[in-house]
């Protein structure tokens, strides 16, 4: 549970913006225990992310992101 898994993939993410990919985090639409729109890591570090229960009824648009994030 506290093994750093969504600050590694936040640290990523970041990266691969700072290097102009166009990058799309996304997270389970009923995991709220931080923050209803945002992954948020244990000491409250936020990083916006779009919300779904499957891949499958995701809103976005594939040729638009080069870069995903799942957590």
């Amino acid at each position: 549970m506290f093994s750093g898994k969504t600050t590694e993939l936040m640290r990523r993410m970041k990266r691969y913006q700072l290097a102009n990919h166009k990058c799309l985090v996304i997270k389970y639409a009923r995991d709220c225990r931080y923050d209803n729109e945002n992954i948020c890591t244990h000491d409250r570090q936020a990083m916006p992310a779009v919300k779904c229960t499957t891949l499958k009824n995701a809103s976005f648009s594939m040729d638009e992101v080069s870069v995903f994030g799942i957590d």
